[in-house]
């Protein structure tokens, strides 16, 4: 399980460390990422609100 979800986060963030300027919208884009990564692995739905 902890597997999958350290493969999703390294995915997520190689792709924010490969933009040459981060920008709000990749911020906001890899914040939702994240968000449904901690969904996905059953994280409480409000712990992932205050994320």
């Amino acid at each position: 399980m902890f597997d999958k979800i350290t493969e999703k986060f390294d995915i997520v963030f190689r792709s924010l460390r490969g933009l040459g300027k981060i920008t709000e919208t990749n911020i906001q884009t890899t914040v939702r990422d994240v968000r449904i990564i901690l969904l996905e692995a059953d994280v409480n739905y409000s712990i992932v609100k205050s994320f």
